[in-house]
C-alpha cells in the first residue's frame, strides 16, 4: 500500500470516528431530553395542577415545587432546542449548535448551585411529599418510562455538561488540524471545559 493510499485510509477511519461521534452526541442528548420530559410530564405537571386544584397535602408542601423543579422548564427548552439545531450528523451542525446556544448553556451553573444549596430540602421533599412519593412508585414501576425516576433527574443536568466535553475531546482527536473548522471545535470545546471546571469549582466550595 503507498502512502498516499495510508493516508487516505486513515482519514476515512478519521472521518468515521468523527461521524460515529456525533451520532453518540445526538443520541445521548435526545435520552436526556426524553428524561426531562418524563420528569415534566410526570411530576412536575401533576404536583402544579394539584396545587392549582388546592388540594391541602399539597398547598401545605407548595415549596417543594421550587425546590425539586426548579430551572426544569428552562433546562428542557435547551435540550429541545439543541435537538432542533441538530439537523445534521456532521461537524458543522456542531460547530452551529453549540456556538448558537452559548449563552443559553449558563443555565447548567444555575441549576448546579441550587442543587448543592438545597439538597437538604431536595432529600427532604423526595423522602416526605407523599404526592411526590406516590408518583415516584408509579414511574419507577412504569416499563414506558425504562424505571426512571427523581433520582435519575437530579443528577443529570450536571452529568450533561462533562460528558458534552468528553465527546468534544474526542471529536477534536480525530479531527485533521488541517480542517478549516478546526478551530472553531476547539474554541467549542475550550467554553465547555470552561462552563465544567466553574461547575467543579462551585462543587469543590461547597463540600
Amino acid at each position: 500500500m503507498s502512502e498516499t493510499q495510508q493516508r487516505n485510509e486513515g482519514g476515512a477511519k478519521e472521518q468515521a470516528l468523527c461521524r460515529f461521534i456525533i451520532h453518540e452526541l445526538h443520541t445521548t442528548e435526545q435520552s436526556y431530553c426524553r428524561l426531562l420530559q418524563m420528569i415534566y410530564t410526570n411530576y412536575m405537571r401533576p404536583m402544579e395542577v394539584a396545587l392549582q386544584a388546592k388540594d391541602p397535602l399539597t398547598i401545605k408542601k407548595s415549596n417543594d415545587i421550587l425546590v425539586l423543579f426548579c430551572h426544569l422548564p428552562q433546562l428542557l427548552q435547551l435540550s429541545e432546542r439543541f435537538l432542533d439545531q441538530f439537523t445534521e450528523i456532521d461537524l458543522d451542525t456542531v460547530i452551529n449548535t453549540f456556538t448558537a446556544l452559548q449563552d443559553d448553556f449558563a443555565i447548567f451553573l444555575r441549576y448546579a448551585v441550587h442543587y448543592r444549596s438545597n439538597w437538604k430540602s431536595i432529600r427532604k421533599a423526595c423522602r416526605s411529599n407523599a404526592l411526590f412519593l406516590n408518583i415516584d412508585q408509579e414511574c419507577l414501576a412504569r416499563k414506558e418510562t425504562n424505571r426512571l425516576g427523581m433520582a435519575d433527574y437530579l443528577i443529570a443536568p450536571i452529568q450533561r455538561v462533562p460528558r458534552y466535553c468528553l465527546l468534544l475531546k474526542d471529536l477534536l482527536r480525530y479531527t485533521s488540524k488541517c480542517d478549516p473548522r478546526y478551530p472553531a471545535l476547539e474554541s467549542v470545546l475550550l467554553k465547555m471545559m470552561s462552563l465544567a471546571a466553574v461547575m467543579d469549582k462551585d462543587k469543590r466550595r461547597a463540600l
